[in-house]
């Protein structure tokens, strides 16, 4: 059962443009909408951060030097707007923060662009200019300090269609006489309606796949209609496998006919195939979703 139900919904997923010509297949409307996200606690985006609560008191000196002679790279981001306009809007969105302890406020721009996608810059204070020692597109979820310092950023992003799809960034900040590098980590993305477990386990386990074919799924149990053509899947699969793979177990929840799941986070080492995940192949990304017990060996 498991090993057809995969093959038919691959092959179905990734032929569908021969085998809808042929065969009318029941497709994902209003009517046949089986709200299966409906009936439980999903994902939220990933939060945005206060980094009001990060910036210096001597810092409106800064943010006004900056607009006075604005960096190249930032100019990009003005648009048409009138310059005096541009500068007012702009500042809302630029944060004086001290990232590498020399006491000159560095600046953080924080924002979302004309184009609706965020942005993330850091720009250092070099007393006569600003250099740019950070870019990612995004915008900021977590900015975190410890004795030391600035130690760890991570960049939220919401993309796909009707930005469902969630990723995360992170990076380590590290200070080499008062410069800062940031090392990029772990990429993780989920479906914006994945099924949020009600309780993790303390210490996540560690599993390899029983077979090579694996179907992931948003939610805890079986749903393989209606077919959704924005998405190009079926019911509430996200991914499959044609290789098997490997992660770590999360939580654990029971379906409706008390059939248990796994909520896991798969390793990157091997590539999904019809996956509703864009533009993973760019960067190693631990994707996230559920899988039935039955087709995991716990480590």
């Amino acid at each position: 059962m498991r090993s057809s139900r995969f093959f038919f919904l691959l092959i179905g997923s990734i032929l569908w443009g021969s085998v809808s010509a042929q065969i009318k297949l029941k497709t994902y409307t209003s009517q046949t909408d089986t709200f299966y996200w409906k009936k439980y606690e999903h994902f939220p985006k990933p939060a945005r951060a206060n980094l009001n609560k990060f910036t210096v008191r001597n810092g409106e000196n800064a943010l006004r030097a900056f607009l006075i002679k604005p960096p190249e790279s930032f100019l990009g981001f003005s648009g048409d707007s009138i310059p005096g306009e541009w500068a007012k809007s702009m500042k809302k969105q630029l944060y004086p923060i001290d990232l590498n302890g020399d006491q000159l406020p560095d600046i953080v721009f924080n924002a979302a662009v004309k184009n609706g996608k965020g942005v993330v810059q850091i720009y250092l204070n070099r007393l006569d200019t600003f250099e740019l020692v950070f870019e990612d597109w995004g915008y900021v979820s977590q900015l975190k300090r410890n004795k030391a310092g600035y130690c760890e950023l991570t960049i939220g992003e919401s993309t796909g269609q009707g930005d469902n799809l969630y990723f995360e960034r992170s990076y380590t900040i590290r200070q080499e006489d008062h410069q800062l590098l940031f090392i990029r980590g772990k990429q993780t993305a989920i479906y914006k309606y994945t099924q949020r477990p009600g309780k993790y386990y303390d210490k996540p386990h560690t599993f390899t796949a029983q077979h090579d074919t694996l179907l992931v799924r948003a939610s805890a149990g079986y749903i393989d209609a209606p077919y959704d053509p924005k998405l190009k899947t079926f019911g509430n699969t996200i991914c499959g496998y044609t290789s098997a793979i490997g992660g770590a177990v999360l939580a654990t929840e029971k379906d409706k006919n008390g059939i248990p799941w796994f909520f896991v986070e798969i390793y990157p080492d091997v590539h999904p195939v019809r996956s509703i995940f864009s533009d993973t192949g760019k960067y190693p990304t631990f994707i996230m979703g559920w899988v039935p017990r039955e087709e995991i060996i716990l480590k």
